[in-house]
């Protein structure tokens, strides 16, 4: 279901612990890390055993651990008889430890050396694939003048040939993602044991090419014991929900209550309801003011409407008229489409103060509780709430720009607020409960960037609750279902021009490849 995303600290201290407690040496997870790259780096060119060895390869090595394992990768090609040539970017004295052994090592091997600025670039021509082993994922300040001269010379080079970045492309933060202030463009990136959080964010994306996680030996027991702050959301996560069986019927496959459509705010219930539906609910009924219940009615025959007391806004008494109804319901969304006018803040101050059902808060529901923030507590364990960053800043009462250098901390946060599960959205959406993993998403879909699409996730939200999922791995699925919705619809519209309906209608489809990607 998850997939660790570590920090460059936690996987150094991974590292460190497998030699304290397992005894693996620094050494032999190098010489793990360059054969994992070997394999890589062979299956994406599709070089197989018989295959001629024929292939000119430039490796540029730091002197930190990823030039120990472009150095240890340099031998192995070596042996395998293509055309190899090492850059070293320091004197060979300047090589400590495992590094320092990996270089005696091919040095033994025949590898031909030489130091990077020794060399004119213009000899450098001619290669087919060059690997960057110049930085790891520990950096932190921005690129020395020589380290950004590699940077541009490998970017150069690669314009013509297969680029293989080690770890990480050279120049990223593997605590962010950016670049500082420039990263190698890489075709492959093969990272080892596990992806580190900046690879996950949507800013390394550009630089990331195809990522490939190969394990290096880190012993399975050590990882579990030292679990990472942050894992990835994967396509196993499907495996909550099963297909369903001859004896299902609409009353069992969940009932999701929508609250919200206030004057000239429509669609978007409707969103969330056919939302609901395209994920499977059964039955999906919006509660609205009686005022505006015929034009919620008039696009979709299929979604029930429940109109209470009379007008086009929110009141309390709406209320009284919804809670004889609320145990028809397994699940609710409140605050698509539900306004701030008037009386709105009352109703949903009696909402929470009445209802019990598992709730998706979205949208202006977010907006009357950043106005009301003593109503944060009451929101409770089984809910979830869907900020985007501007609703966030206004629930934690900073700037955008504050919660979008700070997500994760943000996100986590609102979730230690409300005691509920936060699902701060953008690319890479999060989803953080007050304790346990933060889960990033895989997915940066510009084809999501459209209003209404928020609607669309909180009714695949109310639908997994609906189904029974407690809140986190419900959010954790429903954010990487729509995910996944946003990548099918990036194929037919790859320009955007996708309408937030669309992103509904894919969702069985969208399932139906995620449960692929597992049964594969």
């Amino acid at each position: 279901m998850f997939a660790p995303l570590p920090t460059p600290h936690e996987m150094a201290d991974w590292d460190r612990l497998s030699a304290r407690d397992f005894g693996i040496m620094p050494e032999m997870l190098m010489e793990n890390a360059s054969r994992a790259a070997l394999q890589a780096l062979f299956d994406a060119l599709g070089v197989k055993a018989h295959s001629p060895a024929n292939k000119r390869v430039l490796l540029l090595a730091g002197p930190g651990n990823n030039g120990g394992d472009a150095t240890a990768l340099s031998r192995h090609l070596h042996d395998l008889g293509h055309e190899v040539l090492l850059l070293h970017t320091r004197p060979r004295q300047d090589y400590k430890n495992e590094a320092a052994y990996h270089l005696e090592l091919a040095l033994k091997a025949g590898v031909p050396t030489r130091l990077a600025t020794d060399l004119d670039a213009r000899d450098l021509g001619g290669y087919d694939v060059v690997v960057d082993g110049l930085l790891g994922t520990g950096l932190s300040g921005e690129l020395r003048p020589d380290m950004l001269n590699l940077v541009r010379l490998t970017n150069d080079l690669g314009r013509k040939a297969f680029v293989l970045a080690l770890d990480i492309p050279s120049g990223l933060s593997g605590f962010t993602g950016r670049p500082l202030p420039e990263a190698v463009r890489a075709n492959l990136t093969v990272t080892f044991e596990a992806a580190k959080i900046g690879i996950a964010q949507p800013e390394a994306a550009p630089y990331i090419g195809r990522l490939d996680v190969r394990p290096i030996g880190i012993p399975r027991a050590l990882r579990k014991a030292h679990a990472p702050a942050h894992v990835l959301m994967t396509a196993g996560l499907t495996d909550l929900i099963e297909k369903p069986g001859p004896g299902l019927h609409k009353g069992t496959a969940g009932h999701v209550l929508i609250i919200g459509g206030s004057a000239g705010l429509t669609g978007a219930p409707m969103l969330a309801a056919v939302a609901a539906m395209r994920a499977g609910a059964g039955l999906a009924t919006i509660a609205c003011p009686a005022d505006i219940a015929d034009a919620v009615k008039a696009s979709r025959p299929e979604v029930m409407i429940l109109p209470l007391d009379s007008g086009t806004e929110w009141t309390p008494n709406m209320m009284a008229a919804l809670e004889p109804e609320l145990a028809r319901f397994d699940a609710a969304v409140v605050g698509p489409g539900l306004g701030r006018a008037g009386d709105t803040a009352n109703f949903l101050r009696a909402w929470l103060s009445t209802a019990t059902l598992p709730t998706v808060y979205d949208a202006d529901a977010l907006n009357l509780l950043a106005s009301q923030k003593e109503l944060l507590k009451k929101i409770g364990e089984s809910a979830i709430v869907t900020p985007h960053p501007g609703e966030m800043a206004r629930l934690l009462d900073l700037d955008i720009a504050e919660v979008q250098a700070r997500r994760s901390e943000c996100c986590r946060r609102l979730a230690e607020n409300t005691g509920a599960v936060s699902v701060l959205k953008g690319a890479a959406s999060l989803v953080a409960s007050a304790n346990g993993p933060r889960a990033v998403s895989p997915y940066c879909e510009p084809n999501l960037a459209v209003a209404g699409s928020g609607d669309v996730l909180s009714g695949i939200l109310g639908r997994l609750l609906a189904g029974g999922l407690d809140a986190y791995h419900a959010a954790c699925l429903g954010v990487l279902w729509h995910g996944q919705a946003g990548s099918i619809l990036a194929r037919d519209f790859p320009y955007r021009g996708n309408m937030p309906l669309e992103i509904a209608h894919v969702l069985p489809q969208a399932i139906k490849e995620l449960k692929g990607h597992v049964q594969r």
